[in-house]
């Protein structure tokens, strides 16, 4: 693997969770502070970080159910699952 994959790999959600710690502390306290251009800036990440997020619990779910599925020998939904996942 080369180095800037395995570089990209790690920094990804750290950048992703220290955008989203950012956006949390500057626009809790005072709302109007997301149309700052820091904010703007800052957003993208942050909803690309939750989108990874969200993907990887999706995924894993769905390859949950598929166990659970295949375990009950219905390899219709088990197929479907994996599909999802």
């Amino acid at each position: 693997m080369k180095l800037k994959q395995i570089l990209y790999n790690l920094l990804f959600p750290l950048i992703g969770f220290g955008a989203l710690i950012w956006f949390l502390i500057r626009v809790i306290p005072k709302p109007s502070r997301a149309t700052y251009p820091c904010m703007r800036a800052a957003y993208p990440v942050t909803f690309t970080f939750f989108a990874y997020l969200a993907g990887i619990g999706l995924s894993s779910l769905a390859f949950i159910r598929a166990k659970k599925w295949y375990g009950k020998k219905n390899y219709i939904i088990t197929s479907i699952c994996i599909d999802v996942g």
